[in-house]
C-alpha cells in the first residue's frame, strides 16, 4: 500500500511541511554530489576520508563536541577523535597526531543541519512519508510557526538525549527521524481514531483503501528498525539502539505535549467529527 493522506479535513495548504520535506530533499541531493571516493585533503585522503564522509562528520551533531563547547575533531583510518587543543591518539605505544583538516562549524550549528541531513535513502524515505502523511495535520492544527517550533524542538531534544546517554560519544547524530517523532507523537495524541487513506496497486488495477492512523504508525516505528539500504554515509554514525530509544522517548513527550495543549482538533471528513478532549476542571488552590 501507498500511503497518501489521512481523513482529517485540513482547511489551509501545509507551507511549513513541504517546505521541511524540500530542505531535507535539497540537503540529501546535496550530499549526493559529494565525491565518496575523493578526499578534500591530502590527509584525509590518507586516512580514507572522503569529501562525503568529511562533511558528514563536520555538519553532524557530535556529542562530544556539545557536550563540550569548544572542542573540535579530526579523523584517522579508524576512529573519529574529538578533544580540545592538538588532537592525538594511541598507536602501540606511542602518540600520534590526528588530523585536523577537518572544518569545524560552530557547535550549536549542528543540531539544526544535522536534522536535515540523511544517513540512507531507505529511512529518508521513511522520515518524509511520515512527515507527509501526519505533518500536514499537526501543522494545521496548531498553526505553522508552532509547527515549525515542534519539528525543531523535537529534533534537538532526540539529538540531546543521545548526548546524556554518552557525551563522549564521537560518532554523528544525522538525520530527520527524531524531529519526525515528536510530530507523530504530536499527531497520535490528539487525532486517535484517524485513518490513512492508501492507494493499494496489483496487476491491471488499483483501488483505495483506509487503515487505522494507529496501525500506519507501528509500521512507520517497524521501517525505522529496517537496516538501511542506499547508505549515504560511511562513517561510524551514532549508535542505532541508543537512537531508537531517543526517538520513542520524543515520541512520549510530544504526545503528552499534546495532551495538555489542544484544545479543539481538526473534523474528519465525510463530516465525522475528531474528538475533542475532554475540559479539565479548574483547581482551586
Amino acid at each position: 500500500m501507498i500511503p497518501l493522506k489521512d481523513n482529517v479535513h485540513s482547511p489551509t495548504f501545509p507551507v511549513v511541511t513541504v517546505v521541511l520535506i524540500a530542505l531535507c530533499t535539497l540537503m540529501g541531493i546535496w550530499q549526493l554530489t559529494l565525491s565518496d571516493s575523493r578526499a578534500s585533503s591530502l590527509e584525509l585522503s590518507m586516512a580514507g576520508v572522503s569529501e562525503r564522509d568529511a562533511f558528514t562528520i563536520e555538519h553532524g551533531a557530535v556529542p562530544f563536541r556539545l557536550a563540550h563547547p569548544g572542542s573540535k575533531c579530526g579523523v584517522t583510518a579508524e576512529d573519529i577523535v574529538c578533544g580540545k587543543g592538538a588532537l592525538t591518539t594511541e598507536e602501540g605505544s606511542e602518540l600520534i597526531r590526528v588530523p585536523d583538516d577537518l572544518d569545524n562549524p560552530a557547535w550549536w550549528t549542528t543540531p539544526f543541519t544535522s536534522m536535515f541531513m540523511h544517513v540512507d535513502f531507505l529511512h529518508f524515505l521513511v522520515a518524509m512519508l511520515g512527515l507527509l502523511i501526519f505533518g500536514r495535520t499537526v501543522e494545521a492544527t496548531i498553526g505553522r510557526a508552532k509547527f515549525l517550533l515542534l519539528y525543531l524542538l523535537s529534533g534537538i531534544a532526540a539529538i540531546y538525549l543521545q548526548v546524556l546517554w554518552d557525551p563522549n560519544a564521537t560518532g554523528p547524530i544525522i538525520g530527520a527521524a527524531g524531529a519526525v517523532a515528536g510530530v507523530i507523537g504530536f499527531y497520535a495524541a490528539s487525532y486517535a481514531r484517524a485513518r490513512v487513506v492508501g492507494l493499494v496497486v496489483v496487476p491491471l488495477f488499483g483501488t483505495l483503501v483506509e487503515i487505522p492512523a494507529y496501525a500506519m504508525i507501528v509500521a512507520w516505528w517497524l521501517l525505522e528498525l529496517v537496516p538501511g539500504m542506499g547508505r549515504l554515509v560511511t562513517p561510524d554514525v551514532a549508535d542505532e539502539t541508543i537512537t531508537y530509544l531517543a526517538h520513542l522517548a520524543v515520541f512520549a513527550i510530544a504526545a503528552g505535549v499534546a495532551r495538555l495543549a489542544v484544545r479543539e482538533t481538526l473534523p474528519f471528513e465525510r463530516g465525522e467529527s475528531a474528538p475533542r478532549p475532554e475540559p479539565r476542571e479548574a483547581v482551586h488552590g
